[in-house]
């Protein structure tokens, strides 16, 4: 589906900016964050609604982001590298009791990372 794996990074941050965009319209402005404290996306994938975000709301604390499959906790890494704010990528997942659990990864549509 995609040429090269920016392609899908590009499209995925591309449609972030339009749900961003979108909200920020129903609201009347930015998303309400807190633009020097602390953040957590979990679930992070490749880190493109945490870039989004940031710039949609002029963004300068801190984001832990929680990403357990590999491949793609290494994309947030590459996503964010420019950020200016501060990152610190998660290489497991999160919940409620000390576990280790199985996941599934398709790889119909495309291959990212």
């Amino acid at each position: 589906m995609f040429g090269r794996k920016s392609d899908a990074r590009d499209l995925e941050c591309a449609v972030g900016k339009l749900a961003v965009a979108r909200s920020a319209l129903k609201r009347g402005g930015s998303p309400d964050v807190d633009r020097t404290g602390v953040t957590f996306d979990v679930g992070a994938n490749i880190g493109c609604l945490t870039k989004v975000l940031g710039e949609a709301t002029d963004f300068r604390g801190t984001v832990h982001l929680f990403e357990p499959i590999p491949n793609l906790a290494e994309l947030c890494h590459e996503t964010l590298l420019d950020a200016p704010f501060e990152t610190y990528v998660h290489e497991f997942g999160l919940s409620d009791e000390d576990t280790s659990v199985d996941i599934f990864i398709a790889t119909i549509l495309c291959e990212i990372g």
